[in-house]
């Protein structure tokens, strides 16, 4: 997939225009220069606590896999070719929408659930994410 395009729920103004949807290309290796690596993998030191490494995703079977939000802000904003301003404004479910494409352009999926609470996905509930399109 060339690029991915997120519809958003709630519209945003980034560089004059007003967006509905956001079509995200695929990363570059300057993207992750510039932007920094998009997840960061807890693994297991000598003494058994967790440290902070950024890794590749292959080498995530050893350890839990979390998003880098301030790294996923940005490559929202590059890969989408939208003002940093416009992705601190966005809605939490858009911005959670544009963290998955992205993600998925490493071919990790992107957090199933953010907290401990459950969260209901019962249609009026406010928790549907808008649908995904890749082409």
């Amino acid at each position: 997939m060339d690029s991915i395009t997120v519809p958003l729920s709630q519209p945003l103004q980034s560089f004059g225009e007003e967006l509905r949807a956001i079509t995200f290309r695929r990363p570059k290796g300057q993207d992750f220069v510039v932007c920094g690596y998009p997840l960061i993998i807890l693994m297991p030191s000598a003494d058994g606590e967790e440290r902070d490494e950024d890794m590749a995703p292959s080498d995530a079977e050893a350890g839990e896999m979390r998003p880098n939000a301030s790294a996923i802000s940005k490559l929202i904003s590059r890969l989408g070719n939208v003002t940093k301003g416009a992705v601190a404004e966005m809605d939490g479910a858009d911005w959670n929408a544009c963290m998955g494409a992205v993600l998925s352009f490493l071919g990790v999926a992107a957090p199933a659930k953010t907290s401990s609470m459950p969260v209901s996905t019962l249609p009026g509930a406010g928790n549907e994410s808008p649908a995904i399109s890749s082409s």
